[in-house]
């Protein structure tokens, strides 16, 4: 598990802004709940989490935070989980960010083709809309 790197939170910042929701059933963030997320980012550790390496995946975690925090929430109020979209400018690769109530527990980069990817620097995305309308 390590700190995440100065690239890796401004990637994640970009996406946490910008990105949409998958669908249009899953909760969207309001503006205050996504400057809470990118402040928790200070916080966060991550590790790899798949070794296909075509794809990139990072689990994050975070130590600050008790454990008994990151699972509280009782079954009549489950924590709002989200996957917010975007895609690079190249249109190369997909970029999955998962939250879970207020903490963001996964990126996935997956490549579109055959190529393996590598972390887009945040200037290089753009967003997706996953609904066609």
């Amino acid at each position: 598990m390590e700190a995440l790197t100065d690239e890796q939170k401004n990637l994640l910042a970009a996406l946490i802004t910008q990105g949409l929701p998958l669908d249009t059933e899953s909760h969207k963030p309001s503006a205050q709940e996504r400057q809470g997320l990118i402040r928790r980012l200070n916080t966060a550790q991550a590790k790899q989490s798949c070794d296909c390496s075509t794809c990139i995946t990072l689990t994050l975690h975070y130590p600050a935070d008790s454990e008994a925090t990151l699972l509280a929430s009782p079954p009549e109020t489950p924590a709002p989980r989200t996957v917010l979209t975007a895609t690079t400018q190249d249109g190369s690769a997909l970029l999955l960010v998962h939250l879970g109530g207020q903490y963001l527990t996964d990126l996935e980069i997956a490549p579109i083709g055959q190529n393996p990817v590598c972390l887009p620097p945040p200037g290089r995305t753009r967003l997706l809309c996953s609904s066609t309308g």
